[in-house]
């Protein structure tokens, strides 16, 4: 269990989770999510934002 929880880790990017701090000053932040299928030559994101 150990290594999985370590491999998973390592797919994370240093920056990743919500920034907003639950402050009422103006505030905009958008994710997105990229899929490639390389058999297709095809790729698309999935995008959203608070």
């Amino acid at each position: 269990m150990f290594n999985l929880t370590r491999q998973l880790n390592s797919l994370q990017t240093p920056h990743s989770g919500y920034h907003w701090d639950g402050s009422n000053r103006r505030f905009f932040e958008g994710w997105y999510y990229r899929v490639t299928l390389p058999q297709e030559k095809q790729t698309f994101a999935f995008m959203y934002s608070i």
